[in-house]
């Protein structure tokens, strides 16, 4: 029954986006109370596809509306690792649906949602549970003037590296733009943040639905969470990510075992890391690079 009212608040969601656009989302003189843009957030970011032999990243916008629904635009068709396809289980709960894509493209993936110079939080929102997953990206603020965008470049290659199966493609694409001797700088305006830590209320796993399992190895900790049989394997030495796999209606899933309080790793050289970006400065990178 939690799931069924989980798929009505959807389709609500759904046929409210339908309706906004064909209407046109309400004039001037709509007194239907739409709250004004000032009062949401947009922000950006670039991600690293992998196995795509593409030349160019994958730009994403975010966007927290009046109803504090996060949703993200992609530029290119999300494919892999990403949020737009990302699948979740925990102690009661398992996702059964992706994150439903709306009529302007956009992909819902949190509600009660919001964001802030330290701070992004949500809830998945596809995901039914009476004790809900709950996500707070703890950020670091940075003032982007004066910094050489090919320092932000930098930490896309850094990114891409780390990224399994990135192509060679993306690889040299990037090294092409450091290495081109453009001294272009942020403007006075510009900002990013970077992430420092991912905390939540609860352990989870997270998994692409089209992504079978793949891992293997010594086991390391199991169990079952909402009668579903799962193990972890011991990380390997030159990879810290926890995977794991379960089995759902006759299918074994690869996923990623999440604890509670993850920090992220910085850069030893204390290097730019910047995470998401604010409009001037995802508009001054794309005049210079393309990206």
């Amino acid at each position: 029954m939690k799931l069924s009212h989980k798929m009505k608040n959807i389709s609500a969601v759904l046929l409210s986006t339908l309706f906004l656009t064909a209407c046109g989302g309400g004039g001037s003189g709509d007194s239907s109370g739409v709250v004004e843009q000032s009062a949401t957030k947009t922000f950006y970011s670039y991600e690293v596809q992998a196995d795509v032999d593409v030349t160019h990243l994958n730009q994403k916008k975010y966007h927290i509306d009046q109803m504090n629904h996060l949703s993200i635009h992609y530029s290119e068709k999300p494919l892999y690792q990403t949020e737009a396809i990302r699948n979740f289980l925990i102690e009661d709960a398992i996702s059964t649906i992706s994150p439903p894509q709306k009529a302007d493209g956009s992909y819902w993936i949190g509600e009660n949602s919001s964001f802030n110079d330290t701070t992004l939080a949500y809830q998945p929102s596809n995901l039914a549970s009476s004790h809900p997953l709950k996500f707070t990206y703890q950020l670091k603020k940075i003032g982007l003037s004066g910094f050489y965008m090919t320092d932000y470049v930098k930490y896309l290659l850094r990114q891409a590296k780390s990224t399994p199966n990135v192509s060679d493609a993306t690889l040299q694409h990037l090294h092409r733009l450091i290495d081109s001797g453009n001294t272009a700088t942020f403007k006075s305006d510009a900002v990013c943040w970077q992430k420092l830590a991912v905390l939540s209320n609860q352990d989870y796993m997270d998994f692409n639905p089209n992504s079978l399992s793949h891992y293997s190895g010594t086991v390391v900790n199991q169990g079952v969470w909402n009668n579903i049989p799962w193990k972890q394997y011991e990380p390997f030495i030159a990879d810290p990510t926890k995977y794991a796999t379960f089995s759902y209606e006759n299918r074994d899933y690869g996923a990623i075992y999440h604890t509670q309080n993850e920090t992220l790793v910085m850069t030893a050289d204390g290097s730019l890391q910047c995470d998401f970006l604010n409009e001037s400065a995802l508009n001054s990178i794309n005049k210079t690079f393309d990206l």
